[in-house]
């Protein structure tokens, strides 16, 4: 038509009848015509970004009913069907949604808790972890408690400062799948429970599933001696299943008992770990474990492709199950363990672990307890194969086989070994028939690494019947033995005839033998040559063996000599001199007489020295003054002391004194405990 320019929007059905001149309406990059009502010229309108026009008509190009969108820009107010119409709260979100739905959250910080309230929704965060993040500082961030199919996609979701034992996520028998997202706990708060904060936790049959991303766990609060610090906790029924996780990093310190990836203490809880990469550092608990520490019953355990680190102070386990009547496999795992005790596993009473070709670094080896159940088969970098088999009621068999038909004996070889240096175990063969005698072969740690034989329960008990030394590979048989052919008499020993024939036959004196066929008690046994063995004796009280230049020593006894006194016993003979020497002593202070015995007084003032209490006829004692004041000579009662034609007062009030610098007496004991007679004395000796 005349007068219509590029860009005019043409009708090919422009009805005239009306009587109004045709128009023509320009457009412009982005718009379109709207029609506003009937009989009515359409209008030229602008896009908005959520497709919704204003003016008399809506139009939405986009109509997603089970999309839902959060926004920092939102409102709550708002049906959350676009993004100019976004919700400003996950919660409000999640109470709008129905099943099946998706909701959409953009960029921003979040910090609420959400409480899930329909089966089957996903939660999709529009950007990475690290800039669309749900929080709190000390609240559950996460419950999805019995719904079903939830799921959060690249969310950072954390609780920052815990100060009970809170979770950041939690449900009872729901399931939540959490997949590239980055899950945190955090506190220092000292919480003196068992229980304690965790990343997850399932109360009941539920289900929490982690898949890839980046997670951590940090517990810096002392818990006291039964907390129990896990980034994940599992209940009744529940499962914990873990995967494809980069960075799983666990830092703990303070007290408690145990720190762990999961804990099932008192459950029939379930935990799934693999391919995962995992660091574990603890400077306070009493024990950390890694896969798992587990105490509940019957459960399921399955950890494969993982790599852990564990650094702790204390005690060290890579898995840890003291549950009852569980299953735990473990296969290709690489499990590094730095403490001061390292074990492996911990395998309690009625549990059963099956480890499959995984590698391990624990300076302690495997910890089993009575009854625990343990099967392993590993080959280290060197290539070679560890088979260990401990199931009750049972038969393991190892078979080795040499393959390459060569004659070199170290090809088909059995190595039983204890690791660790710091072990005490014995490694060791055992034989056992239900109801009949354990025999036992293998090293006994305790005995200086003997190898030991015998009907023992192990190398470290009992009697063997055979011992080798590990330092000089001697070998002493410890048991009687009985040879199968009845030959000669009683008590004979076995001999040979220096050709290879054995007999039992009394033993020659070339042999060494005595050459006599009885002994007499107590006798002595004297060597004739080639002759038969002579007897001496038997010896009576006091007699000794006498030696005689070419004959026989002959028994005697002993002649005293002037002045020797002899006291023949049972096995004893005692010399005595008869006023004989004295043994000297330099005093300075007061004292009581030994006898024989003499004292010199060389310092002090006047010293006084009492006869001895028990004396015998013959015994002496001396006292002579070199520069002490004096000294004096007490007794006790009824003793008393001549010297000469004088004596003293009999008893305690009897005395002899000393006048001047080198006086001394000699005294000898004439009535036994009494009466002493001096012998010799120089000075003037004053007499009380």
């Amino acid at each position: 038509m005349p007068g219509f320019d590029n860009d005019v929007v043409y009708a090919s059905n422009i009805d005239l009848s009306g009587g109004a001149p045709v128009t023509a309406q320009m457009v412009v990059d982005g718009q379109v015509y709207v029609a506003t009502g009937a009989l009515t010229n359409p209008a030229v309108k602008q896009l908005s970004v959520d497709f919704d026009f204003s003016g008399a008509a809506d139009v939405k190009l986009v109509d997603n009913d089970n999309v839902l969108y959060v926004a920092k820009h939102g409102n709550d107010a708002n049906d959350g069907l676009t993004i100019g119409r976004a919700k400003l709260t996950i919660q409000s979100a999640v109470t709008a949604a129905a099943a099946g739905d998706t909701i959409i959250v953009l960029p921003g910080t979040y910090t609420e808790t959400v409480t899930h309230a329909a089966n089957n929704i996903t939660l999709v965060a529009w950007g990475k972890p690290s800039n669309c993040i749900i929080t709190q500082a000390d609240a559950n961030v996460i419950d999805f408690s019995s719904y079903t199919g939830i799921q959060y996609i690249g969310f950072r979701i954390s609780t920052t400062a815990a100060t009970t034992a809170i979770n950041t996520v939690q449900g009872t028998t729901g399931s939540c799948n959490f997949k590239m997202c980055q899950l945190r706990m955090a506190t220092t708060a000292n919480i003196a429970a068992v229980g304690q904060p965790a990343i997850g936790e399932i109360t009941g049959a539920g289900t929490l599933t982690v898949v890839f991303g980046q997670h951590e766990y940090s517990h810096s609060g002392n818990g006291g001696g039964t907390a129990q610090k896990g980034a994940f906790i599992v209940g009744n029924g529940g499962l914990i299943d873990v995967k494809y996780v980069e960075a799983f990093d666990i830092t703990c310190s303070g007290t408690a008992l145990v720190s762990s990836i999961g804990i099932d203490l008192a459950s029939t809880g379930n935990f799934q770990l693999h391919d995962s990469q995992i660091d574990i550092t603890d400077t306070g608990s009493t024990n950390v474990a890694g896969l798992a520490y587990l105490g509940g019953t019957g459960t399921d355990q399955e950890f494969y492709r993982n790599t852990i680190h564990i650094t702790a102070n204390n005690t060290a386990y890579g898995f840890y199950a003291s549950d009852t009547l569980s299953y735990t496999r473990s296969y290709y795992n690489h499990i590094h363990i730095t403490a001061n005790t390292a074990y492996s596993f911990h395998i309690g009473n009625t549990s059963y672990v099956f480890s499959e070709f995984d590698y391990i670094v624990a300076a302690d080896g495997i910890q089993l307890v009575a009854g625990g159940n343990f099967t392993c088969v590993s080959s280290e970098i060197e290539g070679d194969l560890t088979a260990r088999g401990d199931k009750p009621n049972d038969i393991n068999q190892i078979f080795i086989m040499n393959t390459d038909n060569t004659a070199t004996a170290s090809n088909a070889a059995l190595n039983i070994s204890v690791g660790g240096t710091t072990s005490t175990g014995d490694p060791f063969v055992s034989w056992l028939i239900t109801g009949s005698t354990e025999f036992t072969a293998g090293i006994d740690n305790t005995d200086t690494d003997a190898f030991k034989i015998g009907p023992n329960a192990d190398p470290s008990t009992g009697t063997s019947s055979l011992e080798i030394a590990a330092a000089t590979g001697a070998i002493t048989f410890s048991e009687a033995y009985t040879f199968p052919v009845a030959d000669g008499g009683a008590n004979l020993p076995l001999t040979t005839d220096g050709a290879g024939t054995l007999s039992f036959a009394a033993l020659g004196v070339g042999a060494g033998g005595t050459g006599l066929t009885t002994i007499t008690d107590h006798a002595l046994v004297v060597g004739s040559g080639t002759a038969a063995l002579t007897e001496i004796g038997p010896l009576t009280n006091g007699q000794l063996v006498i030696g005689s230049t070419g004959a026989d020593p002959v028994a005697a006894t002993l002649t005293a000599g002037t002045g020797v006194n002899i006291t023949n016993g049972a096995g004893t003979i005692t010399l005595n001199a008869v006023g004989g020497a004295l043994s000297w002593n330099a005093v300075a202070v007061n004292g009581t007489f030994a006898v024989n015995n003499g004292y010199l007084c060389t310092g002090g003032a006047a010293l006084s020295y009492a006869l001895p209490a028990a004396s015998a006829v013959g015994d002496v004692v001396a006292i002579g003054l070199d520069g002490s004041t004096s000294w004096t000579i007490t007794q006790g009662a009824g003793q008393q002391i001549r010297i000469g034609n004088q004596t003293t007062t009999a008893g305690a009030g009897g005395s002899l004194t000393s006048t001047a610098q080198g006086d001394i007496v000699h005294l000898v004991c004439v009535t036994a405990n009494t009466t002493w007679l001096v012998t010799s004395s120089i000075g003037n000796i004053t007499v009380a």
